[in-house]
């Protein structure tokens, strides 16, 4: 599996789950949590209970850290573990789609 942001297989790190339906949307390195975050999401007392952690919005998205990743000969996911969502970072739909390149929507994924 690639991470969502950059394409990179290399340390994985977390899991971005649409918290209503627990669909995994894919997996973020540690290079981009680096690059968009810092040492924030690391750091617990930063993450707010409910909504975005950067706005009043909906924190829809949770970015739990990735605990286990068990792939298929063909790159996909087979198994994935993760931290439990009520202790991980939230984020709206706007601040998840700015973690993505430009060509890649989470509102197509979600409908797909």
């Amino acid at each position: 599996m690639e991470c969502i942001s950059c394409g990179s297989s290399d340390v994985l790190n977390r899991v971005v789950v649409n918290q209503l339906t627990r669909h995994e949307h894919g997996l973020f390195c540690t290079d981009c949590e680096r690059s968009q975050f810092g040492e924030l999401l690391s750091n617990s007392a930063w993450h707010q209970e409910h909504g975005c952690a950067f706005c009043d919005r909906d924190g829809r998205f949770a970015l739990p850290e990735l605990d286990c990743l068990i792939e298929r000969d063909d790159g996909s996911a087979r198994l994935v573990e993760h931290g439990r969502l009520e202790e991980a970072v939230r984020l709206c739909e706007r601040h998840v789609e700015e973690l993505l390149p430009p060509e890649t929507s989470i509102t197509r994924t979600i409908e797909a």
